[in-house]
């Protein structure tokens, strides 16, 4: 029955659509369970590495007291007291080349303990005269004075030689700004003491860690005492910048956990809505397989109904017949009555008694009439009257059900083409990036008709239009690309893996391609598999595998 179909068909489509929906949410918790575990490995491996930093740094460092830490500052940090943040050597990560010049910037406040306030401070303080630890300097954020840069050190800038202020060389959280600017203020750096031999009331480090006062006064020469343990401060820089990237995978495991949480409770939410379609689907076949076996049922009553009306019809126009033919027969045998006797007279008495036993006939062909003939057609056309209401109201349901699969099919067409649209612009500027110029968009096979197949035209910069089909290996390779990333930049992965789309391109195309990654690579975690050297150096990190002695070993490489 066509009523029940049209429901079948109509819940079928959004089951469908509620098992795709959670079946997208399960992958997008796997896939954030598979992000905390690859996080968390990058935490054991910066763990270890630290470790293995700090076990070098105090091997390569001799036991001079002028380099190690104040105890007075170890015993504040491992006291643990909230708003203690850490040493200004903790906090810091100076860019590579300039952990030299960043020591010498900072000099003895390389030590300093950064806190929160003057209130945490003095505690601090109170604390290591009662327990008699010792004397620390403690830079409280919140009451620090820093110096606005002078005009001297903005116009040392320009001098050829000189690399920047020292403060924009190292970098740290932004909270510790303000005692970062306290210590280094508008110190600047430059490659050695030649660049700035001409410079007055501006305070210098050089890269190898000279050391210009604003007064004038010069420190510096040879490093042979700090060169023991230039590998270990370099170690220690290591070290912080290992925490922070740890400290910041932390956070992301922490907002990915969270994402998991919501993403499960939206799963259990989908599941429950698929149970509860699920009971009504079946509650709905129900009630449906009894409306169809009702409407047949009406209708074979409906069909009785149209017979025994018909039949009233046709045994109402005998009878109407009947009379007639009987009026007609009394009408003639009253005129007859009112004839002259002598016309009977003139017949022969056969005639008469032929056309008597004619009449006598005739009526008995009439039968007795039946006058409930009349109420029986009124009962029949009543019944038949409320079986037609109930058939309409059963239609109406139907073209109802039917309006509201125009209203889904409509508003899924809709949704298609604002996603072809989306994705179409974005498809086109990535191809212009991809291919330095051009168009290139995104077509379906029939105009309007989004269940036919989807077309893809290029046209690169100083040749005619083109189907895919018909460009270069390299060049489908480029569009494949930016259809992918397209799509990407419309709904975004945390995770993209690409195995060896570098293959079928030359040396400029692969750089363009290396250009596009790193943009992306601020945003989601871009995997590659490559052979190519050149793709490989546009990547923060590579992974090798060799075989030694039979066994694969796997070689990692900080690209940075």
């Amino acid at each position: 029955w066509e009523l029940e179909g049209v429901q079948e068909d109509l819940a079928g489509d959004v089951q469908v659509a509620l098992v795709k929906e959670a079946e997208r949410i399960r992958a997008e918790i796997l896939r954030k369970e598979g992000e905390v575990r690859f996080k968390r490995q990058q935490i054991a491996d910066l763990e270890a590495m630290i470790d293995e930093i700090t076990r070098m740094r105090a091997a390569s460092q001799p036991a001079a007291p002028g380099r190690r830490g104040n105890p007075a500052v170890q015993a504040l940090l491992e006291r643990k007291r909230g708003g203690v943040y850490g040493t200004i050597s903790s906090l810091a990560s100076p860019k590579p080349g300039f952990e030299v010049a960043f020591e010498t910037a900072a000099g003895g406040s390389l030590n300093d303990l950064v806190v929160d306030s003057r209130e945490t401070a003095i505690d601090c303080i109170n604390y290591l005269k009662e327990k008699r630890l010792g004397r620390a300097r403690i830079l409280p954020l919140r009451r620090l004075v820093t110096a606005r840069k002078s005009l001297a050190s903005a116009e040392a800038l320009k001098l050829p030689g000189v690399v920047d202020y020292a403060i924009n060389l190292v970098e740290f959280d932004q909270k510790y700004r303000r005692a970062f600017e306290y210590v280094l203020s508008d110190t600047v750096v430059a490659e050695n003491l030649e660049a700035v031999k001409g410079l007055d009331g501006v305070r210098v480090v050089t890269l190898d860690g000279d050391l210009l006062s604003k007064g004038g006064a010069l420190s510096g020469g040879w490093r042979g005492e700090r060169k023991g343990t230039a590998k270990a401060k370099e170690a220690g820089f290591d070290a912080a910048r290992r925490r922070q990237q740890i400290s910041k995978l932390k956070k992301e495991i922490t907002r990915l956990e969270e994402e998991m949480e919501e993403a499960r409770a939206v799963l259990e939410a989908k599941e429950e809505e698929i149970a509860s379609f699920e009971e009504s689907k079946d509650r709905a076949k129900g009630e449906a397989s009894t409306k169809s076996d009702e409407l047949r049922a009406l209708r074979e009553k409906r069909r009785e109904a149209y017979q025994g009306l018909e039949n009233l019809r046709r045994a109402l126009s005998r009878y109407e017949r009947r009379e007639a033919e009987a009026q007609a027969e009394l009408e003639a045998l009253g005129g007859e009555e009112e004839r002259d006797p002598s016309y009977y007279i003139e017949g022969s008495l056969a005639e008469l008694e032929r056309r008597l036993e004619q009449n006598r006939r005739r009526l008995a062909r009439l039968g007795p009439v039946n006058m409930r003939a009349i109420d029986e057609y009124d009962r029949y056309e009543e019944e038949f009257n409320l079986f037609r209401e109930r058939v309409d109201a059963l239609e109406a349901e139907k073209r109802q059900i039917e309006r509201l699969i125009g209203e889904i099919e409509e508003r899924k067409r809709a949704r298609f083409i604002e996603v072809l649209e989306a994705v179409n612009t974005r498809f086109n500027r990535i191809f212009q990036r991809l291919f330095d110029g051009g168009s290139a968009s995104l077509e379906l096979e029939e105009e309007g008709d989004i269940s036919s197949g989807l077309l893809i035209k290029a046209n690169p910069p100083d040749k005619e239009p083109h189907v895919i089909d018909s460009l270069s290996g390299g060049e489908q390779t480029l569009l494949a690309i930016a259809f992918i990333f397209a799509l990407q930049e419309y709904q975004e992965a945390r995770l993209l893996i690409l195995d060896e789309i570098d293959a079928a391109l030359d040396l400029m195309n692969i750089t363009r391609l290396g250009r596009l990654l790193r943009e992306y690579s601020d945003r989601i975690q871009v995997i590659v598999v490559s052979h190519n050297e050149e793709t490989v150096r546009h990547a923060d990190r590579a992974y090798g595998v060799t075989i030694k002695n039979g066994v694969s070993e796997v070689l990692a490489l900080n690209l940075n």
